[in-house]
């Protein structure tokens, strides 16, 4: 029995969602988990394991950047892909500043994305799951980047709080 590769697709809106699992779920054998949020998703990384990450550019808590900068401090070797509107040089350069091998702008680059998702899965194939290994062993320094957004989104919110008052 073999188990289906899994990707995390991060973006709040709902319709993106819904297309994301349809599109990489009807053509290629994958399972596509969905959460709206930064935070979510960091506690999703928690506790399981995924094969590739799909990050939104605009979050509601945080930005997929950050995010990527998060997911990078425990899964130095994940596969990290930003799938935005943003179509502006700064923005992609931004992106694989902070640590994304891909950048690919919606709706347009959606066949792309799937071919660089399917050469990813590919290569974790070929070299018999060994990616996987350490996914276990990991979990502490999972909930400290958990712990480190928490405490970024805290702060921006006092920063926030402060300018309004």
């Amino acid at each position: 029995m073999s188990i289906c590769p899994r990707v995390l697709y991060v973006d709040d809106e709902v319709g993106n969602c819904e297309m994301m699992k349809y599109y990489l779920e009807s053509d290629m054998r994958v399972d596509v988990i969905t959460e709206p949020d930064g935070h979510g998703a960091m506690e999703r990384i928690s506790k399981e394991f995924f094969d590739v990450y799909i990050l939104d550019y605009g979050l509601p808590d945080t930005t997929g950047i950050e995010l990527c900068k998060s997911i990078r401090m425990v899964k130095k070797n994940a596969k990290i892909i930003i799938y935005s509107a943003l179509d502006r040089p700064v923005d992609r350069q931004r992106a694989m500043d902070g640590g994304a091998d891909k950048y690919f702008v919606k709706p347009d680059d959606i066949d792309e994305l799937k071919a660089v998702v399917a050469d990813y899965l590919k290569l974790k194939r070929s070299t018999g799951g060994k990616l996987r290994a350490g996914a276990k062993k990991d979990t502490q320094s999972q909930l400290t980047a958990v712990e480190r957004l928490n405490r970024a989104n805290t702060m921006r919110s006092l920063r926030k709080c402060s300018r309004i008052t």
